[in-house]
């Protein structure tokens, strides 16, 4: 059996399908991988193979352009001819690979997140009337930017079906489980819960050794450590606050990740190790 793998250039997005990828191997699952060549020597420290593409296709900053998403629906077209796989997996807006898995009749597996973006045919109870509106404008912005894109390419465009939307694919990997799922009696039945999907490459610890050293401090030593990443959050609120009323001068340790944060991050509590990473 053979799986190939397409990511954004992303280390967020790449990560989750390299650990699935690895999981695979075990079970005698032949993997290919095609994303930017800006990820090609982290994909070789991984001994994973991938294929070389010359048109930029894989670019997060242009996931929406119709002329990339054009480049990106032939490289994974031609990679399909080349190695005939038996299943398409995909991180997150991908808008390419509904197209190249349509024509190809292939199933499109796609990574999500720790939560399910779209909105979907029944509502629960627990979420708020905010939320559901979220819900609704960004999948109606979604499937406008995909239904731009089949036009580029001279398809018919595709009325919403919020239970088969083309870029949740044939199965899609809820990175949650069933206790944190507030919505899952109303998600799609191709919705999985598949657990975190963490994997992270071998770290260097030569280029933490600020971090140890403030580890084996007495203050510090011993202590339960809490990480915490906090990323952007796009005129929402924003956790952080919250995070340091919690945990500040308390007799836990919290690890901070801050470099995409929008908001300030102020005055940082003793037992805090903050960097932009």
């Amino acid at each position: 059996m053979k799986a190939l793998f397409c990511s954004l250039n992303n280390i967020g997005f790449v990560n989750p399908l390299i650990g699935l990828a690895h999981q695979l191997t075990d079970m005698s699952v032949k993997s290919y991988f095609l994303t930017d060549p800006f990820m090609h020597s982290y994909l070789r420290t991984q001994q994973l193979e991938y294929i070389k593409e010359k048109k930029p296709a894989f670019l997060i900053r242009r996931f929406h352009e119709p002329e990339l998403v054009s480049n990106q629906v032939n490289a994974i077209e031609r990679a399909i001819l080349t190695l005939q796989p038996d299943v398409l997996v995909v991180s997150p807006n991908i808008l390419g690979a509904p197209i190249a898995a349509e024509r190809h009749n292939i199933p499109l597996v796609t990574m999500g997140f720790l939560s399910y973006l779209w909105e979907t045919e029944q509502t629960s109870e627990c979420t708020s009337p905010q939320m559901l509106e979220v819900y609704r404008w960004r999948t109606k912005e979604m499937f406008t930017l995909y239904n731009n894109v089949r036009k580029h390419l001279g398809l018919v465009a595709l009325k919403k079906d919020n239970a088969n939307l083309p870029f949740v694919g044939s199965l899609h990997l809820q990175r949650s489980v069933k206790g944190f799922s507030e919505r899952l009696n109303t998600l799609p039945s191709q919705v999985v819960q598949s657990g975190s999907c963490l994997w992270e490459a071998d770290i260097n610890t030569k280029d933490n050794d600020d971090l140890l050293q403030w580890l084996s401090e007495p203050a510090q030593a011993n202590k339960t450590v809490i990480f915490v990443n906090h990323g952007r959050t796009f005129g929402m609120p924003s956790f952080w606050n919250e995070v340091k009323a919690c945990f500040s001068n308390s007799d836990f340790v919290v690890l901070a990740n801050v470099g995409r944060m929008d908001e300030d991050v102020g005055e940082i509590p003793k037992n805090f190790f903050v960097r932009p990473y």
